[in-house]
């Protein structure tokens, strides 16, 4: 067998089996089961299912207390959300990741003309390569490479 990992951003809340079965699903469960914790869990295309307390907590980790790893930050930017470290000073300071394939962002750095003499000097590399963009405190934006302390720190949220 082969050994996977997942990361997935859902929405969840708290719920027995019983009440997942009985108000979601509109289903009776028997009672031996009917009040096992768990929670109630909505994938990003609509599909709702229930999971053990056990195994959720195990798998996932809340997006906005500031409690997620370096790691899942990376996979919610690379899922288009922007992310902040809660232990950052600055108010409403943020990091985003730029795809460097996207449409423009090349002539937006090299300009017109410069982004077409780039590309008749280097065929075939007709893009920037992606990286992380950091919205200050000022409001600016600028390009961000991760501290050692940002690295290792859990105190990452999603910033809505």
């Amino acid at each position: 067998m082969k050994t996977f990992i997942g990361v997935k951003i859902i929405d969840a809340q708290p719920m027995t089996k019983h009440g997942f079965l009985n108000k979601i699903k509109n289903e009776d469960v028997s009672s031996g089961e009917a009040n096992l914790p768990g929670y109630h869990v909505v994938y990003p295309d609509g599909y709702e299912s229930w999971s053990p307390k056990e195994a959720f907590e195990e798998a996932y980790r809340e997006t906005t207390e500031g409690c997620m790893t370096f790691g899942l930050a990376i996979e919610a930017l690379k899922k288009g959300k922007r992310v902040a470290r809660k232990g950052w000073n600055g108010k409403d300071m943020w990091i985003a990741y730029v795809d460097g394939r996207r449409t423009g962002i090349a002539t937006v750095i090299f300009g017109v003309e410069g982004k077409n003499q780039f590309m008749r000097d280097n065929p075939g590399l007709d893009h920037v390569l992606p990286f992380i963009v950091l919205k200050g405190v000022s409001g600016q934006l600028n390009t961000w490479a991760p501290s050692i302390s940002d690295s290792l720190s859990e105190d990452w949220v999603i910033v809505e």
